[in-house]
């Protein structure tokens, strides 16, 4: 035989076989159940007795040691090494996608295997008040849920694509359903670790009273809980529900610590709320009386406290107090509480109120609120005599950014305006100062107030601000930033009435102009409302 016809035959003969053995493979794995595929060992979590929430969780294989951080809503602490274990890794998720036997004896490509894409996950541990790893089951609103899961201390959660300012509600407990927690979760670019005491439950008493302040039966409580915007949320399909009884009384026994709660009362088209309640472990907490008001337009009722700096009464104070268009003067109580009416129930309001030495603080609330407290502090509390805190900037002008430690060895003035004062008679000292001492050491930072959407136009203002008053004069400006970046540091339950941005927050600035001198050590060192003796100040500043 030719040899060429030998090689013809041997390669076709080739082809045949390979053809047939590479399509028998792709109808088998096509035909496999998909239970005998490879892929991740998924467990889901049933919600235990707390809120009605569902989760997911990714059952760990064997933890690594860790240190977690505390959660503040949720009662975490901090875990010492080789205490708690980490989730190992699962393995990607390999899938092979089904393919139709060919049609006829043509080469056979490879099966490619696909990962799946990876999921960004939270880490959550779960422990006794002895800080031991407890098994248990934990509920995260707004990720699904499946009731065959394990108990386990360790658990490992998709991140929800939904993630509100005000953070999740959470729930834990023990495999007994006696020791749990509520908790609140935000992502944390610094940690996906969260570290959740169970602990037992606490009982709250109150009574329920009508219009008429007589006892109301068959009202309708249930919980709201204070979440890290300061907005209170309701616990939706929640168990801690409860009905008044013939003398208005009512009782919720076992809820979980954690954030802060109120009880709310519902009686037909009538509601009203708590004060607000910090639970305690196995504790017994008096949520008072609740005064059902009425739903109509203008009907309703707000109620508040307002307290010092170290959180005592603020006792027989005359306040002015402003919602929307009307102001009324008004004296706290001796609790250092205030009342008022007839307020409008079919939107939110917005309540100023200005108080001497503290200056004018603002809350937007709805009308039958009893819990529409404000803790006054005096402008810069907490700042001086203390290192400068940091600047939290959306935007910087005339400058590159940069941190105040940077700054040490030099004297910075910063200083807090608004952009609106078109006659802000002050710029011209700060002008005269840094002319006057720019060249030994200072260094000028103004700070605007942060608008919410205000963008480019917010950036523009301030540009104009800048260069036409102050002249072009070599000071540095931010835009101050969101708020809700430092929501973590306002005391539970008290907003701090400042809007105007995450740096006003932690200076504790609620009026401008206020101007700050910050020595070369970084020691926050003086503040005043206006630049009158700023001139002396830097120049001691600056011969130390």
């Amino acid at each position: 035989m030719d040899r060429r016809w030998y090689f013809t035959l041997a390669a076709v003969a080739v082809a045949l076989v390979a053809a047939i053995t590479g399509g028998w493979a792709l109808r088998h794995l096509a035909g496999q159940d998909p239970a005998e595929r490879p892929g991740p060992d998924v467990w889901a979590v049933d919600p235990c007795a707390g809120p009605d929430l569902e989760a997911h969780v990714v059952r760990a294989e064997e933890p690594a040691d860790r240190t977690a951080d505390i959660d503040d809503g949720g009662g975490a602490v901090p875990i010492e090494p080789n205490d708690l274990p980490t989730a190992a890794p699962s393995e990607p998720n390999l899938t092979v996608p089904a393919a139709e036997p060919p049609a006829g004896p043509a080469p056979v490509g490879p099966t490619v295997l696909q990962d799946e894409p990876p999921v960004n996950l939270i880490h959550i541990f779960l422990v006794d008040s002895a800080m031991r790893p407890i098994p248990g089951f934990i509920a995260l609103e707004r990720v699904a849920g499946d009731p065959n899961v394990e108990p386990s201390a360790f658990f490992s959660i998709p991140e929800p694509a939904f993630q509100p300012s005000g953070g999740l509600l959470g729930v834990a407990c023990d495999e007994s359903g006696l020791l749990g927690r509520r908790f609140i979760w935000r992502k944390d670019a610094k940690s996906p670790e969260l570290t959740v005491v169970l602990e037992g439950g606490a009982a709250i008493f109150g009574r329920v009273l009508g219009t008429d302040r007589r006892p109301v039966a068959g009202a309708r409580v249930t919980l709201q809980t204070l979440m890290l915007d300061n907005r209170w949320r309701g616990e939706g399909g929640s168990p801690y529900a409860t009905i008044s009884d013939e003398e208005g009384n009512f009782h919720l026994d076992g809820v979980f610590v954690g954030p802060r709660v109120r009880c709310v009362a519902f009686l037909g088209t009538l509601s009203g709320q708590s004060r607000s309640l910090d639970l305690t472990p196995d504790g017994v907490a008096a949520a008072g009386d609740i005064l059902l008001a009425g739903r109509a337009a203008g009907s309703g009722i707000i109620r508040g406290r307002l307290t010092d700096e170290r959180d005592l009464p603020l006792i027989g104070q005359t306040i002015t107090v402003r919602v929307e268009r009307v102001t009324q003067e008004m004296v706290t109580d001796a609790e250092g509480g205030y009342t008022l009416t007839d307020m409008p129930t079919d939107r939110p309001v917005a309540v100023t109120i200005e108080v001497p030495t503290y200056g004018t603080w603002s809350r937007t609330t709805t009308a039958d609120d009893f819990a529409c407290d404000f803790q006054l502090v005096p402008q810069g509390w907490g700042a001086l005599g203390q290192e400068a805190p940091p600047l939290f900037a959306a935007t910087w002008f005339n400058r590159a950014p940069i941190a105040l430690k940077d700054l040490r060895g030099r004297v910075v003035l910063l200083t807090f305006r608004d952009f609106r004062m078109d006659g802000d008679a002050g710029l011209a000292t700060i002008r005269s100062l840094l002319a006057d001492f720019g060249g030994r050491g200072l260094v000028v930072i103004a700070v605007y107030n942060h608008l919410s959407g205000g963008g480019s136009v917010a950036q523009d203002l301030v540009t104009t601000h800048i260069t036409g008053l102050f002249e072009g004069a070599p000071i540095a400006g931010i835009l101050d930033a969101d708020p809700v970046l430092v929501a973590d540091l306002m005391p539970p339950g008290r907003p701090p009435g400042v809007a105007a941005g995450a740096t006003h927050w932690l200076y504790q600035v609620h009026e401008r102009p206020a101007s700050f001198l910050i020595d070369k050590k970084g020691i926050v060192r003086y503040l005043t409302p206006n630049e009158n003796n700023l001139r002396e100040w830097i120049v001691e500043l600056l011969e130390e």
